[in-house]
């Protein structure tokens, strides 16, 4: 059968494959977000693939009629110039959904928190004994700040606090940071914690601003904890 597909029309069927190709990272993306919204991003990457294959099918069930021949040509001539316009529109569609929906639900952190860098702060899984769990992973969206943030209150720290002095290139609290302006807000853990955020120990692993000098654009890592209330604090923002 897929020989035959691909005899009759060769170019719309090696388009076809082409196309799902293109539409997996789709199909992986927005993990979390909203069922509804999951099953549009799907649709928007496996589109042009559909399409393709339509054309496909039709050429291989009417390929005696040459009208249809002349059809398809036609379609697989506009199909593929339309195809790079239309996947520019798929990719900013798909991040504006992404960005708008921000994945707050532990369950996905770790498919979220991967990465080695992250990994060089955050911890691979959520511990057993964490509470008040809040976690957030957002993408960023043209100018919006990607942000990865982890939270919750857990006893027996000493371990967690050793294993962050001894990657920090800063420690202190947040009044007390004054290397790079803007780059550490006082705004950043608001959305965690009610305890006063001047009473967290920051420890930051990566920070780095740009030369405007009020930090338009920069990016750090860091993990804070306060011992106090046993709350800790993971937190990743590129701007």
């Amino acid at each position: 059968m897929l020989k035959k597909l691909f005899l009759k029309s060769k170019y719309s069927f090696i388009l076809t494959i082409l196309c799902f190709m293109i539409s997996i990272p789709f199909l992986c993306t927005g993990i979390g977000i909203p069922w509804y919204l999951r099953l549009l991003i799907i649709f928007i990457g496996i589109f042009p693939c559909l399409l393709f294959l339509l054309v496909t099918i039709l050429r291989y069930k009417l390929d005696h009629k040459q009208y249809i021949k002349d059809i398809t040509f036609i379609l697989n001539v506009l199909l593929t110039l339309a195809l790079p316009f239309y996947l520019f529109f798929a990719i900013f569609i798909t991040a504006g959904l992404t960005a708008t929906h921000p994945i707050t639900n532990p369950k996905y952190y770790s498919h979220y928190v991967s990465d080695d860098y992250l990994l060089e702060v955050f911890p691979k899984e959520i511990p057993e004994d964490a509470t008040n769990i809040k976690f957030e992973y957002n993408p960023g969206f043209l100018q919006g700040a990607s942000i990865i943030e982890l939270y919750y209150q857990a006893s027996h720290l000493k371990d967690l606090e050793s294993a962050l002095k001894e990657k920090a290139i800063w420690i202190g609290t947040l009044n007390e940071y004054t290397e790079n302006n803007g780059l550490l807000d006082q705004n950043i853990f608001n959305s965690l914690t009610t305890s006063n955020i001047n009473d967290f120990i920051i420890y930051l692993i990566d920070g780095e601003c740009d030369n405007s000098g009020y930090c338009n654009h920069g990016i750090f890592l860091l993990g804070a904890i306060n011992q106090k209330t046993n709350e800790v604090i993971y937190s990743s923002h590129n701007w």
